[in-house]
């Protein structure tokens, strides 16, 4: 088995709203590994000087003026510098940046992208193959600063993950998580999506994601529900920490092990200190929103989540 030192990068792929945040604080507090949380929104994040989960902005915060320090970049005055591959946001916006223009050019980027990994060509584009190496010299400073060898990375542009993990595969691993779509449709639904939008976000993600997966060596990618890691949280991270090349510590089971330093993300990281049951308060949805959802994701929620007796390990191929 590789270990920990040689796997380098863990890269989580999940739609919204299903539970990327908790797992990536939990891998975040093994003493081997540090949490980053969704860093593609860095550049967004010192713009607009959003709050660590340190507790501190985070351009006073001192992890990550160290981590900046060490990049060949002038930040300071203008942390854009920083191409990452961000397209948008949705709580925290920086709306002189995410003008429609900018989103439309990089889903267009990212689309060109996708296409060759589907085909298993590597398509170069210079914004894009920038925030490629932007993001590797970003994860080198991190594990300096960090002392960590692992640098675990929740963002949610799937395309940039996979070619994150080409550029390197034997030192990066995909932990591909999912969530009944039904909690995920309702979790958008109550803060205003329209069931139609919520239900194509959840179903074009996981669709597009396990196609994208075909050229990934079935050793170094990972299947999570998160409805195991809250019902079972130290089996599934017994599972996770070996899968990582890691050695199980206690401390995965708990958010406030360490200071974290994640910098985007929702809320829950600034508030919550242990693994709180899964929200299943979907099955009160509308019956004609439940049927809608069987009728247009039913078969793709049953390859992902319907074999609660036999645990996660199997991997659903397309």
């Amino acid at each position: 088995m590789e270990t920990g030192r040689a796997i380098r990068t863990a890269c989580t792929l999940s739609a919204g709203h299903s539970g990327s945040t908790l797992l990536n604080l939990m891998l975040g507090g093994h003493p081997d590994a540090v949490a980053v949380g969704e860093i593609t929104h860095l550049p967004k994040n010192l713009t607009l000087n959003t709050p660590c989960q340190c507790g501190v902005p985070i351009r006073r915060c001192e992890f990550w003026t160290e981590v900046v320090a060490r990049l060949p970049f002038d930040l300071h005055r203008d942390p854009y510098a920083l191409e990452t591959g961000f397209i948008d946001a949705v709580r925290t916006v920086d709306r002189a940046r995410a003008t429609r223009a900018y989103k439309l050019r990089w889903k267009a980027i990212h689309g060109l992208v996708g296409a060759g990994l589907l085909i298993n060509r590597r398509v170069h584009v210079p914004a894009f193959d920038r925030s490629i190496l932007h993001t590797e010299l970003l994860f080198d400073a991190i594990r300096e600063v960090s002392g960590c060898p692992l640098v675990v990375d929740s963002s949610k542009p799937y395309v940039k993950a996979l070619s994150l993990y080409h550029g390197a595969p034997e030192a990066t691993r995909l932990i591909l998580l999912c969530r009944d779509g039904r909690g995920v449709m309702w979790s958008q639904m109550k803060r205003g999506t329209p069931p139609a939008e919520a239900l194509l976000t959840w179903k074009r993600f996981y669709t597009r994601t396990l196609r994208l997966l075909r050229g990934v060596d079935p050793a170094h990618v990972i299947f999570v529900r998160y409805e195991d890691v809250t019902a079972r949280p130290e089996a599934e991270m017994r599972r996770l920490t070996d899968f990582l090349g890691l050695d199980f510590h206690p401390d995965v089971l708990r958010l406030d092990s360490k200071v974290h330093h994640v910098a985007n993300g929702n809320q829950m990281r600034l508030r919550d200190r242990q693994v709180r049951p899964t929200d299943l308060s979907w099955r009160r949805m509308p019956e004609e929103h439940l049927s809608y959802f069987e009728r247009h994701a039913g078969a793709l929620n049953e390859r992902l989540m319907g074999r609660a007796d036999t645990g996660a390990s199997e991997f659903p191929r397309p």
